[in-house]
Order: C-alpha cells, then sequence, then structure tokens
C-alpha cells in the first residue's frame, strides 16, 4: 500500500543528555530530487534499529521494503516523479513481508518514521517558521529506512493506512 512517511516542519529531537533540540524540515530540502531519491526502495524495519540498516545487518532488521514512486511537490524542484503531493507530506509505497511486523500493524502499530543522515545547519537564536521555534536546519538529508513505530515524530498523518480489506493494504 502506500503511506505518508514524512513531512516538512519542526521535528523535536530528545538528545542523550536530555535536552530537547528544535530541527526544522524545509519543503526544499525535503523535496530536493536528491533527498526523494535517496528515499527509493530503503528497508523497511520494525522499529528504529541502533544501527544505520547495511548490507551486514539486513537481514536480520528488515521486515520490508519502500518503493521507488516517492511523491513530490512542483512548489521547490522539479523532479521525474509522476504524483504531487501537498507540499508538505510525502507519501510512497510500500510493502510488509515478515508475519511479526504484519501481526504488529494489525495490531495497531502503525505509525511510520523515516531514519536518515543529514547536515544540521544553527540557526539564529529565536528563529521560527510558522510560528514554531527552532534551533538547527537539516540539510543533505539522506534517508537509510523506515520504520513502523509507536508513535512517529511527522505527526498523526504519517502512518498505515488499514481498510475493509485490511490484509491487502498490509
Amino acid at each position: 500500500g502506500r503511506a505518508i512517511v514524512t513531512s516538512i516542519g519542526v521535528f523535536t529531537y530528545k538528545r542523550k543528555d536530555g535536552t530537547i533540540q528544535r530541527e526544522l524540515r524545509l519543503p526544499e530540502d525535503v523535496f530536493s530530487y536528491e533527498t526523494l531519491n535517496s528515499m527509493k526502495l530503503k528497508p523497511v524495519t520494525l522499529n528504529h534499529p541502533t544501527e544505520l540498516v547495511t548490507s551486514d545487518n539486513a537481514d536480520k532488521l528488515q521486515v520490508g521494503s519502500l518503493g521507488d514512486n516517492p511523491s513530490r511537490t512542483t512548489q521547490w524542484h522539479d523532479t521525474p516523479y509522476d504524483e504531487i503531493t501537498d507540499g508538505i507530506n510525502c507519501a510512497i509505497d510500500m510493502v510488509i513481508t515478515k508475519k511479526d511486523a504484519v501481526d504488529a500493524v494489525l495490531n495497531g502499530k502503525q505509525s511510520l518514521s523515516m531514519g536518515y543522515t543529514c547536515d544540521l545547519e544553527m540557526a539564529q537564536p529565536g528563529s521560527t517558521w510558522c510560528g514554531v521555534e527552532y534551533d538547527f536546519i537539516q540539510r543533505n538529508i539522506r534517508y537509510n529506512h523506515c520504520a513502523i513505530v509507536d508513535s512517529a515524530r511527522a505527526g498523526n498523518n504519517a502512518k498505515i493506512e488499514l481498510r475493509a480489506d485490511s490484509e491487502d493494504a498490509v
């Protein structure tokens, strides 16, 4: 099925020392060709692993796969994808193949969270975007995996939507 997996906006992260860091994900970064291209065919995991997914550990961590068709927005970059998004959310096809992950989704674990690397650009003190304060801007976002989680940082839209034919949706 197709699912929203991420969005633009200010995301909050709890650091190891307990502090909260607010990071802005701008449309021109989230919807850049390079960022969207890095999402293609990435592994789906059940929860975020403690390490990046690689060829050395994918057989243990991967429970499915993303498709090769992330949605784009024409507001920021001309990209080769056919589907146009609302300019806020990014969706992609996905398939879940491992029974424990299918069971988890059918039992209500349906939120999605992208695992990625990025460069952090320090913001000016007091910076706001759409009225929300942020500390850093994420640049050069490169996706590693998509995790099935209990709660998505990208909000309630980032989840697997089950319909009446829920077995087919997974």
